[in-house]
């Protein structure tokens, strides 16, 4: 997978912007007690890779970080909880509770998501100094931060704070964040099949620091069961024609539950056996959330898509959360999107 060359590699992350997100980061820290670092509900590899190379940039600053979980450990892939146990013995990860139990005069980091419908706790920080830091497209419903870095272009959180770091604060990573962040970017970027300049870059600094794919493929393994649900997802999806565009759209079964990592990967998996010009996969994601991930190759706009339902994302790969448990009223709510969109095109946009 190590398969990038140092001459292809171009910066497309603004070094003004990058300049502004580390003065923001060091005047918030040196102004509160600690530091507390928030991926999205419903976490994965980018989010927590990301909030553990945060939480470097906040030890290098010589203030306490702490990662805030708040997901049931049942709801986390085996493979990510194997990651998510490693971070455990360098960096404490709190759940909301605990968080509670030492809030005082915080600085919060929200990572990898700027949506405040993905963030179940939102409303405990709204004392707080925030940033914000993310590549998905602005949502509907922002987060409210003190400053936010917001880069559409780049893959993966993972790849924004392996910039932040590279230029400010280590020549070299620490191998172990080094794993952390390559996982979060070898996640948003398809494992490594959709390729921007900015990834490759993060990619190489990252492997020069001594991360290696053999670590982080453990992080990507999923339990029999839950490649069984998985598998129900993309076995026979519902092909639906509207105007002279093709959708597939695959569900999981309304009895049980699922994780965003496996919708997104159903979603992938849809996309790549069926000729279409966008797929979705559903699943139930707690007792009154159905998730739902989209994908295209470029034929339509997912994330207008999905910013329709309160989601985000970017125009090829994008997701959403619907505050409601049924599938087949999911369902319907996303072909009620769709319908208006694609019923009167005449062609399919390159």
């Amino acid at each position: 997978m190590n398969k990038f060359k140092v001459a292809d590699c171009v910066s497309t992350l603004p070094q003004n912007n990058l300049d502004v997100l580390r003065f923001s980061i060091e005047d918030l820290t040196q102004d509160n007690d600690k530091v507390i670092i928030v991926p999205h509900d419903y976490i994965d590899h980018d989010s927590i890779g990301s909030a553990a190379g945060i939480s470097l940039i906040s030890k290098k600053l010589n203030k306490p970080a702490y990662i805030l979980v708040n997901d049931s450990p049942s709801a986390i892939a085996l493979g990510l909880n194997r990651m998510l146990n490693e971070i455990r013995r360098n960096i404490p990860v709190i759940n909301f509770e605990e968080y509670m139990d030492i809030k005082a005069k915080d600085l919060v980091i929200f990572t990898d998501v700027s949506n405040a419908r993905l963030v179940g706790t939102i409303d405990e920080f709204k004392d707080d100094d925030t940033i914000v830091i993310d590549h998905h497209k602005p949502s509907s419903q922002p987060i409210r931060s003190n400053y936010s870095y917001i880069n559409h272009n780049a893959s993966s959180a993972s790849e924004i704070v392996t910039k932040l770091l590279m230029a400010y604060y280590c020549d070299i990573i620490p191998r172990d964040v080094a794993n952390y962040l390559l996982a979060g970017i070898y996640l948003d970027t398809a494992h490594f099949n959709k390729q921007c300049d900015g990834s490759i870059e993060a990619a190489l600094a990252l492997y020069r620091s001594g991360a290696t794919d053999e670590v982080i493929k453990e992080w990507f393994i999923r339990d029999a069961e839950s490649a069984r649900k998985v598998s129900e997802i993309i076995t026979s999806p519902d092909i639906i024609r509207i105007g002279n565009y093709k959708f597939a759209v695959g569900a999981g079964k309304q009895e049980l539950l699922y994780d965003r990592g496996m919708l997104g990967e159903a979603a992938d998996e849809i996309l790549r056996k069926n000729e279409v010009s966008a797929s979705f996969a559903l699943g139930r994601l707690g007792e009154s959330r159905v998730g739902i991930s989209a994908r295209t190759f470029g034929d339509v706009d997912v994330y207008s898509i999905m910013r329709e339902l309160n989601g985000g994302g970017d125009r090829e790969k994008a997701a959403a959360i619907l505050d409601d448990g049924n599938l087949n009223r999911a369902r319907d709510t996303l072909i009620k999107v769709l319908r208006p969109r694609y019923s009167k095109k005449e062609e399919i946009t390159q």
